[in-house]
This record gives C-alpha cells, structure tokens and sequence, in this order.
C-alpha cells in the first residue's frame, strides 16, 4: 500500500482519498451516491443482511468529502501559481 502523502497546502492524505483524487470526477459520485437517506443513514451502504445501513456519514462519504476538500486546496494552489 502507497505511503500517505501530502498535498502542496500542507495536508498529509491518505491512499484511499489519493486514489480517489486522481480518479476524474470521482469523488462528485461518491458524494452524490453517499447521501442521508432522511433517517440518519448512508442511502447505498448496506449493513449486512436485515441489519438496515451503516450510519451517516459512511467511511466512503468520509473519504469523498476528503478528496473534494483536497481538490478545492490543490485547485487554489493552482490558481496561484499561474
């Protein structure tokens, strides 16, 4: 497994959130698939068989919003740069 690393604003990330950075587009889906299901629940993550979902937020929907947040630093470092 790849060793976290950080991005230039400074923040250490991990492999997971890595990949799905570098996956175009990718965390907008996770996020949207991701949701409150309005009972305080992931809408697409399955507990188990007749255990319901897994309470919101899920580890993927924290993952997701990791890699938007990383997107939105790096997009603004960026800008800077140019």
């Amino acid at each position: 497994m790849p060793a976290p690393q950080t991005t230039p604003g400074g923040l250490v990330i991990c492999p997971v959130v890595q990949f799905i950075v570098s996956q175009d587009g990718l965390s907008a889906v996770l996020l949207a698939d991701h949701s409150d299901d309005g009972t305080g629940h992931c809408r697409v993550c399955s507990a188990g068989a007749q255990s319901g979902r897994h309470r919101y937020p899920c580890l993927t929907r924290v993952y997701a919003d990791t890699a938007s947040e990383v997107e939105r630093l790096s997009a603004r470092v960026r800008g800077r740069s140019t």
